[in-house]
Parts: C-alpha cells; sequence; structure tokens
C-alpha cells in the first residue's frame, strides 16, 4: 500500500516503509495529484511546476519527474498517456488529506445540526483530529513556482478551517459525554487555531471549570480580553463576560453554549439571502439611507445597493484618489465576533485573486466598529439586467462572455477557491474589461454565518447543482454546472430549470436534461453536446475544470477562424517572408500592413508583424502590436489570441526576440546609436558654438597622442548632455571612437555603473564578445591586499582604453557625473591621470546647481582634479534671448512673435530645456495663435505657466490624462530608465491602458524609448513626478518596484544578482525597509568581488544602521557584518571606522541562542591590534593582544 501523509512535513510510504523523494517537484506533483484525483492535462501539470520553462521544456521536465516518482514507487500508481495524468484510484492509496475528511463526512451524514454533536460523532472526530499533526505540508514550498504555492497556501487554509469544525464538534461531544480531562487538551488546541475564535475560548474556561480548574478559567477570560483589546479594540461578547462571572460566583455553567448555539442558530436564519453583485449603474435604484461620511481612509459618496449581507456604497479611497466600492457589512451579523474573524480571513484569501475577468478586492477593513469590503468599481450592469434589457444573447456575445468568465473561474479554481453562487446578478459587466465575475464565497459566509462549516445549501435555486441540494459538498463542478445554466440562458433567454417554488425549481435540476429542438441563428451545433457534458447529473461527469468548458467552446468557433487566412494574398506574404529572412525587416512591414489592414482579425499576419517589428527593434510597437491583436479578435470573432500568439507576446516582453547582430560593424564615423538617436530628435544646438568649438578643439589637439579630461557643468536643463552628445558626433564623424555611460541620481549604484555600462555598449555594437569587458570579467591576480588588486583593475581598464586608442583616438563621455559612485569617481580620477600617455579623452558632464562642498565624494573628486591639473572645466551659462527665440521657433515650427519670445524668456531665464516645455505646452495646449505667418499669443491674453518648472512639468503630464499620470508616476519610482514588465505590475493598469499611456508619453516627448524599454527624456521630468508623491504613497511604490523587479528576474538564468543594488535601495525606501537587509549584504559583496572597497564598506554601514533604525537586535545576525566592515576599513586604512566595527562587534551581548566562540574573540582581538599596530597606536595593540 502506498501511503501520503501530507498533514505535517509530506512524507511517503510504501507497506510501511518511508520512501525517499529527493525531487521536490516531484514531491510537489506527487502531492498535487493526491490532493486532487481526477485526471489533469500535462500542460495544467507542467504550467503549474514550471511557469518559467516554455512548453516543451516544461513538458520535458514533467516527464523526468513522473519518471523520478515511478523510479521511486516501484508499482503502477500512475495512469498517464501523451496528454494526462492522474493518480491510480482504489484502496491501494491512502492519504491522510482524504482519510481526514472521511471522518469529518461521517460526523457530517449523522442527523443533527453541526453544533450538537451525537456519541457517535466521538469516534471519527478523534480519529480526524489524530491524523492532523500540523498544517498542510508544513515546512515544503516551492519558491520559484508560485501557482503551485498559491495552490497550497489555499489548500492548507481549507484543511485548517476543517480542522476548526472538527475540534469545535469535538470538544462538545467529549463535554457532553462528561470527559472533562479529553476535552481539555481539545479546547486549548482549538484556542491555538485561533485565539480570536470566541467560542473556543467560551467552552475551554467551561472546561476548566467543570474539571475544578476555577483559576485556570478565570485567567483564560482575562487573557483572552486582553488579547481581544489588542488586536480588535472590543470586549469580549456579553455571554463570554456572563460566563466569566458565573465561574467566579462558582454557579453552574452547564447549560450556558446550548443557550448560546441556540442564538446563533436564529442569527443564522436571519440572513437568508446574501446581497447580490452591485454595479455603478444600479446605484439610481438604491434608496436612500442615512450614511456614514467615513470609514477608514474611505471617504463614503452614496448608498448603490443592499442585501441582507452588506450594504453597498460608492466611495473614493483617499490615500490612493481612485472611486471605489465598499460593502459595509450588515448590523446584524457584527454581533458574532467570532463569525466576523472568520470574514476577514475569507474575505483575505479571496483578495489573493488577481485575474482580469475577477472582481479584485482591493481591502478589508474595519472602522469604528464597522467591518467592510472594498473592490473595485464597476461602472456598468450586471448581467441580470442585462438580460433583462436585452432578452438574449448573440452566440458571439455569449462566447466572449462565457469564455472570459470561465477563465476567472479556472484561475480561482486553481487556488481551490470555489465561487458557490455564480448567477446572473453576480457577473459585472464592465464597459472597458468585459465581464467580470464577483463575490467568491461570499454567499457561503453569509448563509452560514461560519466559515467552517460547508455543508448547507447556499446559491440560488435556478443555478445550484443536484448535489448541492443532497447535501454534498462543493467541487469545481459545481460551479462549472451553474455556468452551464447561464449558458443556456444567455443564448435562449430563458431559465433552464424553472419552478413556482423553490422546492418545485430543485425537483427540476434531478429531472432528465431536456433542451429545445431549435436554438437561435448562429448557435453552433455543436452547442447543444457542451450543455449535456456541463449540466450533467453527477459531477465526475462534468468538465474537468472550467479550462475544459473553454476549449470546448473555442472548438465550436474553430470553424468561424478559418477563412480568415484566405483574406491575405498568400504571395505578398510569401515575399514579405523573404525579406525578413534577408534581414529587410521595415521593407517587411510595409509590405503587411496593407494586409493587416483588411484582414485584423489574422493571427498568423499579427505575429509576423509582431516578430517583425521586435527584430527591427521596435519593441513597444511589437508589444503595441498585440493589444490591436486582442481588440480585433474581440471585435471580429469574439475570441481570445491563441496561445502561440499569447507566447510570441510573452517572448518579446522577456526580451527574447531581439534584432540580430548587424552582418558588419558599424562604419566608421557613426556615433554609438543612443547619440545619433538623441542629437537627431533634440532641439538645433544654438547658442554654443563657442563652448563647441572650444571641446573640438581641445579634442583634435589630443589626437597626437596626449589626452585631456573635460568637465561640461551647469545647471540642470541648460544643455550639458545635448552639447556633449554634439561634440561626440564630431568625433565620430572624425573616425574617432565614442563610448558613453551615465550615473543616475537616486537610484542603486552598481560600482563602476558608467563605465561598465560605456564598454558593454562599445563591445555590443562592434559585436566583441561580453568577456572582453576589463571590469566585469576581470581575473584576480591573487594579491594579499585587496588594495593592490583594485589598482590592478584600474590598470587593466586603462590598458583597454589604450589599446583602443592605438588605432583610433578614443572619447568616453561619463553623463552626470555627480551622481557616479564613489567607485566610479576613483576610476575617473585614476583614468584622467593616464590620459597623457595616450589619446583618451575623458569627458563628463555634472550639475553645478547641488551642492558638492570638499568633503563629498564628488567634491572632492573636483579639488583634485584641479589641484593636480588635470582638467579642463567649460562652464554652460544660461542662453541669450537671440538663442532662445531660435528654439522657440524650431519648436513652433515657424515664427515667433518678438512678445511672446520676450514672454517665454522672461519665466524661462534662458534655461534650454525650459525655453523648450513652455512652447510645447502651450502649442499643444492651443494657447498660442498663428497669424500672419507668426505664432503669438491670443489679443487681450497672457503667459500664464508655472513659474517653476517642476510645475510646469507635472501639469503637462497631468494634462494626458490620469493613465498617464498614473503610468509615469509610477515609472518615476523606477527610475531614469525603465522596463515594461517592471512598470507593468506597479502600474496597475489593464496592459491595454498602459500601452495607450505610454503611447502618449512617447508622442508628447517625456519619455523615449530605449533597446529594452523606456527612458524619461530629462531627469526633471522624473523628478517633478517622483517629488510630488506622498511620503506613504512613495514607500509603497517602492515596495511595489522592489517586488515587480523580484518576480521579473528571479527566474531568469541570471537571476537578481544584476539588480541587488536597485533592490537594496527601493526596499530601503519603501514600508518593507526590513527586506532591504540581504540586499545591502548581497550589494557589498559584489563591489568587494569588483575591489570597489569603499563601496562594499558603505553598503555593509547602511546595512548597520538599517537594523540600529528598525530595532532589529540580532547578535548573531550583526557579528559577521561587523567583522567583515572592520577588516575592510582596515583595509582602506580607515582606522577609527575599523576599530569602530571592531569593538561593536566585541561588545555584542550573548544571547540563549548565540555567543561568539572563542576562536572567533581572538581572531577580531588580533584584526583590532593589527589595526592599530599599522596605525602606530601601540599601547592599544598591548591591552588588546593581552586580551
Amino acid at each position: 500500500m502506498l501511503k501520503l501523509y501530507l498533514l505535517g512535513p509530506p512524507r511517503v510510504e510504501i507497506d510501511e516503509t518511508p520512501v525517499d523523494i529527493q525531487r521536490r517537484r516531484a514531491l510537489a506533483l506527487l502531492a498535487y495529484l493526491a490532493v486532487n484525483r481526477q485526471t489533469h492535462s500535462r500542460d495544467t501539470l507542467s504550467t503549474l511546476l514550471f511557469p518559467d520553462a516554455d512548453q516543451r521544456r516544461a513538458r520535458a521536465y514533467l516527464r523526468r519527474d513522473l519518471a523520478a516518482l515511478n523510479t521511486s514507487l516501484p508499482g503502477d500508481w500512475f495512469v498517464a498517456d501523451r496528454d494526462t495524468v492522474t493518480l491510480e484510484s482504489g484502496d491501494a492509496i491512502w492519504v491522510d488529506v482524504e482519510q481526514f475528511r472521511r471522518f469529518l463526512a461521517v460526523c457530517q451524514s449523522h442527523d443533527h445540526p453541526p453544533g450538537e454533536p451525537c456519541a457517535a460523532c466521538l469516534p471519527p472526530l478523534t480519529e480526524a483530529a489524530a491524523l492532523y499533526t500540523d498544517h498542510f505540508l508544513a515546512g515544503f514550498t516551492l519558491n520559484d513556482s508560485p501557482e503551485f504555492d498559491d495552490w497550497q497556501f489555499f489548500q492548507g487554509e481549507s484543511l485548517r478551517q476543517e480542522y476548526a469544525s472538527i475540534l469545535e464538534r469535538l470538544v462538545i461531544a467529549l463535554i457532553a459525554a462528561g470527559n472533562i480531562e479529553a476535552a481539555i487538551p481539545q479546547a486549548r488546541q482549538w484556542v491555538a487555531l485561533d485565539p480570536l475564535h470566541e467560542p473556543a475560548q467560551q467552552q475551554l474556561m467551561q472546561a476548566y471549570a467543570q474539571s475544578g480548574q476555577q483559576a485556570a478559567a478565570l485567567r483564560q477570560y482575562e487573557e483572552f480580553a486582553k488579547l481581544l483589546e489588542e488586536e480588535l479594540g472590543i470586549p469580549p461578547e456579553e455571554e463570554t463576560a456572563t460566563l466569566y462571572e458565573a465561574i467566579k460566583a462558582k454557579r453552574l455553567v452547564g447549560a450556558f453554549l446550548k443557550q448560546q448555539t441556540s442564538k446563533k442558530a436564529e442569527a443564522a436564519e436571519s440572513i437568508a439571502e446574501p446581497v447580490e453583485a452591485v454595479s455603478l449603474n444600479q446605484a439610481s435604484s438604491a434608496g436612500v439611507s442615512q450614511l456614514p461620511d467615513q470609514l477608514g481612509r474611505y471617504e463614503i459618496l452614496r448608498k448603490i445597493g443592499r442585501g441582507g449581507f452588506a450594504t453597498v456604497y460608492q466611495a473614493r479611497d483617499r490615500e490612493l484618489d481612485r472611486l471605489v466600492a465598499l460593502k459595509a457589512l450588515s448590523p446584524h451579523l457584527l454581533v458574532d465576533t467570532e463569525w466576523i474573524k472568520r470574514f476577514r480571513r475569507e474575505a483575505q484569501l479571496i483578495a489573493h485573486l488577481d485575474h482580469p475577468h475577477v472582481v479584485p478586492i482591493y481591502d478589508v477593513g474595519q472602522s469604528e466598529g464597522q467591518h467592510y469590503i472594498v473592490m473595485r468599481l464597476v461602472d456598468g450592469p450586471n448581467l441580470g439586467r442585462q438580460l433583462t434589457e436585452r432578452g438574449f444573447f448573440t452566440w458571439p456575445d455569449a462566447l466572449a462572455l462565457m469564455t472570459s468568465i470561465a477563465a476567472g473561474l479556472d484561475y480561482a479554481h486553481q487556488r481551490s477557491i470555489l465561487h458557490r453562487d455564480i448567477k446572473p446578478a453576480n457577473i459585472l459587466i464592465d464597459p472597458e474589461r468585459g465581464p467580470l465575475l464577483s463575490d467568491f464565497g461570499l454567499a457561503k459566509l453569509a448563509g452560514t454565518n461560519s466559515m467552517s462549516r460547508t455543508n448547507e445549501v447556499v446559491g440560488t435555486p435556478f443555478y445550484i447543482a443536484p448535489e448541492i441540494w443532497d447535501g454534498k459538498p462543493a467541487t469545481p463542478q459545481t460551479d462549472i454546472y451553474a455556468l452551464g445554466c447561464i449558458l443556456f440562458e444567455i443564448i435562449t433567454g430563458q431559465k433552464l430549470f424553472t419552478g413556482d417554488t423553490p422546492p418545485s425549481v430543485m425537483r427540476a435540476h434531478f429531472e432528465p436534461l431536456r433542451l429545445p429542438p431549435s436554438w437561435p441563428k448562429d448557435t453552433p451545433a455543436g452547442l447543444p453536446d457542451v450543455l449535456k457534458v456541463a449540466l450533467a447529473k453527477e459531477p465526475h461527469e462534468r468538465y474537468g475544470s472550467a479550462a475544459e468548458l473553454i476549449e470546448a467552446l473555442i472548438h465550436l468557433v474553430e470553424a468561424k477562424r478559418a477563412p480568415t487566412a484566405s483574406r491575405s494574398d498568400s504571395s505578398v506574404v510569401a515575399l514579405a517572408t523573404q525579406q525578413r529572412q534577408a534581414g529587410h525587416y521595415q521593407t517587411a512591414i510595409e509590405m503587411l500592413t496593407p494586409l493587416l489592414m483588411n484582414a485584423p482579425a489574422d493571427e498568423s499576419l499579427q505575429r509576423e508583424m509582431m516578430r517583425l517589428y521586435a527584430l527591427a527593434g521596435q519593441r513597444h510597437e511589437a508589444l503595441r502590436q498585440y493589444q490591436d491583436c486582442v481588440a480585433a479578435l474581440a471585435l471580429e470573432l469574439k475570441a481570445m489570441p491563441q496561445p502561440e500568439t499569447q507566447q510570441l507576446y510573452q517572448q518579446i516582453l522577456n526580451d527574447e526576440i531581439k534584432p540580430p547582430a548587424p552582418a558588419t560593424s558599424k562604419p566608421t564615423g557613426l556615433p554609438p546609436a543612443p547619440i545619433a538617436v538623441e542629437v537627431e530628435r533634440g532641439a538645433p544646438l544654438v547658442g554654443r558654438q563657442a563652448e563647441l568649438d572650444a571641446i573640438r578643439k581641445t579634442i583634435m589637439a589630443s589626437w597626437s597622442g596626449e589626452g585631456r579630461t573635460l568637465l561640461l557643468g551647469g545647471v540642470s536643463g541648460v544643455g550639458k548632455t545635448r552639447l556633449a552628445y554634439e561634440a561626440l558626433r564630431a568625433v565620430a564623424e572624425a573616425g574617432g571612437i565614442t563610448m558613453v555611460g551615465a550615473a543616475y541620481e537616486q537610484e542603486g549604484h552598481l560600482a563602476y555603473h558608467p563605465f561598465i555600462e560605456a564598454i558593454d555598449r562599445y563591445l555590443s555594437e562592434e559585436q566583441l564578445p561580453a568577456g572582453h569587458n576589463p571590469i566585469t570579467h576581470y581575473q584576480p591576480m591573487g594579491l594579499t591586499d585587496p588594495q593592490q588588486e583594485n589598482s590592478a583593475l584600474f590598470k587593466a581598464t586603462n590598458v583597454f582604453l589604450s589599446r583602443l586608442a592605438d588605432n583610433r583616438p578614443v572619447v568616453l563621455l561619463v553623463d552626470d557625473l555627480h551622481a557616479a559612485d564613489e567607485a566610479s569617481l576613483s576610476m575617473f580620477h585614476y583614468l584622467a591621470r593616464q590620459t597623457h600617455s595616450a589619446p583618451i579623452i575623458l569627458m563628463a558632464t555634472y550639475r553645478t546647481d547641488i551642492s558638492a562642498n570638499g568633503v563629498s565624494p564628488f567634491g572632492s573628486l573636483l579639488n583634485a582634479l584641479y589641484r593636480e591639473q588635470l582638467s579642463q572645466v567649460v562652464p554652460l551659462q544660461s542662453l541669450s534671448a537671440e538663442a532662445a527665440a531660435k528654439i522657440i521657433e524650431h519648436s513652433l515650427g515657424g515664427k515667433a512673435d518678438a512678445a511672446l519670445v520676450d514672454a517665454i524668456c522672461g519665466i524661462a531665464e534662458g534655461n534650454p530645456f525650459y525655453v523648450q516645455q513652455i512652447t510645447q505646452a502651450m502649442q499643444r495646449e492651443g494657447r498660442l495663435v498663428e497669424e500672419d505667418g507668426r505664432w503669438r499669443l491670443p489679443s487681450g491674453s497672457k503667459l500664464q505657466v508655472p513659474s517653476e518648472l517642476r510645475d510646469l512639468l507635472r501639469e503637462r503630464v497631468q494634462r494626458l490624462g490620469a493613465p498617464v499620470e498614473t503610468a509615469l508616476t509610477a515609472a518615476a519610482v523606477v527610475g531614469r530608465e525603465f522596463r515594461f514588465n517592471v512598470l507593468r505590475p506597479i502600474a496597475d493598469l489593464p496592459d491595454g491602458d498602459l500601452f495607450d499611456a505610454l503611447d502618449a508619453a512617447l508622442a508628447a516627448h517625456l519619455l523615449e524609448e530605449t533597446e529594452t524599454g523606456y527612458r524619461f527624456q530629462h531627469s526633471l521630468i522624473r523628478r517633478s513626478l517622483y517629488d510630488n508623491l506622498s511620503r506613504r504613497r512613495r514607500a509603497w511604490l517602492h515596495t511595489r518596484t522592489a517586488e515587480a523587479i523580484e518576480a521579473t528576474y528571479t527566474h531568469r538564468p541570471e537571476g537578481i544578482t544584476p539588480h541587488v543594488e536597485a533592490l537594496a535601495f527601493h526596499y530601503d525606501l519603501s514600508d518593507q525597509r526590513d527586506r532591504a537587509l540581504p540586499y545591502f549584504l548581497e550589494a557589498a559583496d559584489k563591489a568587494i568581488a569588483l575591489f570597489a572597497l569603499e563601496i562594499g564598506h558603505n553598503y555593509l554601514e547602511r546595512a548597520l544602521l538599517l537594523m540600529d533604525e528598525l530595532g532589529l537586535d540580532d547578535p548573531a545576525r550583526r557579528w559577521p557584518i561587523l567583522e567583515k566592515a572592520g577588516n575592510l576599513g582596515k583595509v582602506l586604512a580607515d582606522t577609527s571606522r575599523a576599530v569602530a566595527h571592531y569593538e561593536q562587534a566585541l561588545a555584542l551581548p550573548s544571547t540563549a541562542t548565540w555567543q561568539p566562540k572563542p576562536v572567533d574573540r581572538i581572531r577580531l582581538q588580533r584584526s583590532l591590534a593589527r589595526t592599530f599596530m599599522a596605525a602606530g597606536r601601540l599601547n592599544e595593540v598591548e591591552q588588546h593582544l593581552q586580551e
């Protein structure tokens, strides 16, 4: 016999012999098959366990794990074919979860209320409680398989609730049988499972009292009262207080809980019908009631619906400034604090659902004694109202609705969440997002007033499956049955199962299925067969999942898809394919565009266009093409994209389809691609001819063999980068090599980032291996002194640049040098000293409007370069009015009136970026008129723009609409550059809306597209949005950003290692700062590996500071950080910092679980003595050696 123990750490036995299954995914697969005893498709299982592998690889991995299971478990335990896998049924396989539920079912089959177990319930309840040794799969997880982790979480929560129900019945039964001593440990376990569950606390108090332990009973009450106050801010219920007084007075309390059970039954009966899902369009008929002004952070606006379960309000989330639907629980439910606690837990489980066709729950809260759920406000009617108005749906409309709802339902089922009350009123029709399924599981809550009881008949009679009427538990097939009922209803306009009373409706569900002989026009001939399966009387005869129902419906329209391809001209497609194969992507795009306009629902053409855009380097257009495909299919075929199309979309998102490397190197004389684009798009370089001539002269003079260092300084927006790029273009046209790297303000610093970026970009464009980068692929020389290794890395970088300069002069630009990390500043200083020996020009831009005193690393660099006479500074001043007028006229595309020029210059004060932004904003907003060939202000009007540039930039963004502001504000938190994959979960917009927002921002020149994503055109645009965020909103967005980076890169081959600096940065500014700590330590290790010792030291000190600020008193964790920081301080000859770290480590107190080993203390004392010796402080040396 094969035995599987899943309640607790997973354990497998065959014939009482333990079996060790070493592959974690194989064990996860076995557990999943054992709990879900049905046939599963291989694709479903491979997606569950290997979400990041493509289909071919995922299926291969699944085959590998099945083979491992067959090897570990000799015998025929699995039934598998090419497409499906299932675990054998029968008595040869025993699963503790199944046995646990069988015992519970035995008790539930007895003819008595759940709260009054009989003597026959005792044996199965005792056996069930004994099986629950720990929570489901305790200690087991698949961190890189979130779908499986979600399933495990929801399954475990369901079992925990059932265990609570068992303990409740068991305690009541034992007390009734007079076995008080046996009841007490079970009651303790019940309380430990849910300390806020008041009936459990009452039963334990009663058991203590009846066993003569009066002091224990009174102490239990006092501890519970304290817990309630701390957690919920409420006192115990009146019944609990009465029980306490009775025990205190040593009165009899035997009948107390019977009275309470009777009251609960009355309360449950008063909840006859749960509130229906309410959409905004129903508000007009909802009536008027006295509203609270505010619940928590939600401002109540108006009531839009009411039912026995809750009153629904339209509200405004003041923190996030968005409209929401707020469901406030009806007052009669709030008397049961035990039920409230369970309600909150159930709602929190449902809030994990995140699917385009499920109404999302935003919050579950409490304010002033009122409990509520907050969810998306749907601006549309429910399906029931639509059926009343329309009568029935055409087949294409019905198909689109059913596949969408079934997709959302399948998503929930995969997470072990059932709906239990699918009906037209719970399907909301959002004008933008389509149909949304609402109120998961809430009917069960309202109908029973306890989430631990699962056998009550809940739902709406017209859609309740036969097994529910029979008192059997709900399954995913129960929801599929309801979908079948709705499918029939929306096609015909009639309910399938009818009757004058609920009992007569119930009987109709048990009668043979009768479908009409004729159907509305355009209904596929195979629809009756689909309905027969969905509406089978036995659950196991229905579709195995909602996904299978979707497949069956899609199969009905495959014949409608086939003619689409014939609309395209095959000869043109063939010619375009030849052009793609030849690398002429733009030509192929131009050829296919007219065909796609005539046949927008041709998926093969859509895929080809997506691929072409991606190969042409137009990633944004490729992703946008997918959105166009989705819209066309929905409009013409009422269908979703095929898996092949969705897979291609994901490949483009993940940068798996990129432009191929060119067959030959780029011609000499062209600057790097980003520079060419920047110069081409920018305004003309005006008013800077003198500076440009000076830079050119300096560069040309260096070509004889001696390099220079040029520093371009000025305030933000004055045109430093623009001037530098113009100089680089001149160098490239003259045959020189140009390289560009940039530092970014207020972002996580990777050591040497500007230099790594510049060299990597050069190697990529020259088709040279990435391994040639002298920094990222530095080979340590094995020197004992890390400082010497650091010098060797600097030397290797200089050698790399010098070898390039043997053939052609090299100009390396570091943009925004003031924002660079200390390691990069040190390298810049080193290279500046070496430029005299080779034609290497170091050029850098920096801001003069930020503090750069001599104490700061950047200020120290400027002083050193000046003192050593290594640099030439080119200061950039404000533009003259004549130069500003040229920018204005270029932006307008025509001549400008002198009064308009004066007005703009008066505000912009010669800042070219500000001049350009004001001009473009006024023209786009229609605040200028063109008369007699000149642009001017309308007669009698004045120039009204914000006096601060940042205010103007924010206003420009706001005028583009809320989605653009939402997207760009989220992007501003990510950084100057960002990827779509990272922005997507932070912006929380549908993909189509997000692409529309990015399109608008690109068109407004607020963003520019990069090879891998997007970049703010100017750092001031980003800063203006970022600085306008509230502190709490900013912290929340930093958390979302860090989580998005983790989710995006964790499962990629390179992992998150390249992003640990950014993760440390974002988590440190988030509302979960403790999560920054491990990333600070990883960033330190990375910097140390690159011999950027000062950077590594700084990261370690930031980790220590974070621990101090958060009060993380963990000596075992702090000791190695302090020791490593002390060692680095010693290497850096920073005696005071090294000594401080060593002494702090030695002063750490021992704890019950940790104390430093003697050898560790000796090692630290020795390091401290050596530090003093190196500093010449011999007295301290002797002291510490003696210690």
